[in-house]
């Protein structure tokens, strides 16, 4: 069994990723923008895979490194374990401000993959 890895994509190639959490209205603009596209047709641009990710890296922030190498990516058992990861919440810091689960990977829109 191969496995799944993920992948995160692109909402705007010209601006980047997916938003940080604090520009929400610019992630739901974003968001909006890509799903009309989807409504058309059209995929949107993909990005790097997942290599590692630490929920509570940066204080509680959530550090994570990516690759273009589907090679080099993180290899989950199946999509079940990689939706895990990506839901994982910091221990050091469990909810954020505003009372909710802090899950720092949620901030990137994901895709699962068959490793190679």
């Amino acid at each position: 069994m191969a496995g799944v890895v993920i992948r995160l994509w692109v909402l705007d190639p010209n601006s980047g990723y997916l938003p940080p959490i604090g520009f929400l209205g610019e992630k739901y603009d974003a968001i909006a923008k890509v799903v009309g596209e989807a409504a058309q047709g059209k995929a949107p641009e993909l990005g790097p895979y997942l290599k590692a990710y630490n929920p509570d890296g940066n204080f509680g922030r959530g550090s994570w490194e990516f690759t273009d190498d589907i090679r080099e990516a993180r290899v989950f058992t199946d999509q079940t374990a990689a939706w895990q990861c990506w839901k994982a919440p910091s221990k050091l810091v469990p909810r954020r401000t505003d009372g909710k689960p802090n899950r720092p990977l949620t901030q990137f829109n994901i895709t699962f993959e068959p490793a190679p």
